[in-house]
């Protein structure tokens, strides 16, 4: 596993920790990033799919999904 090393604006941290407080920092960093990242990867298949770069299939694929879901997502 590889670590990095980020840095946060004060505010930023001291919402994480008060967050976080129902459980650890870590685990709860990576909540947000897994869902940040799924996030973004949906939105960028959209983008993709809407300016005619890929196919419904193709942006579904790249956004991790099943074709029915990705066309759930452009509603």
């Amino acid at each position: 596993m590889k670590v990095t090393t980020m840095r946060f604006e004060e505010s930023r941290t001291l919402e994480i920790e008060k967050i976080a407080r129902r459980g650890g920092i870590s685990e709860v960093l990576l909540e947000i990033l897994e869902k940040g990242l799924r996030e973004y990867k949906i939105e960028k298949a959209i983008e993709n799919y809407l300016n005619g770069s890929l196919s419904q299939g193709a942006a579904a694929e790249e956004a991790g999904l099943t074709t029915q879901e990705f066309h759930q997502e452009l509603k």
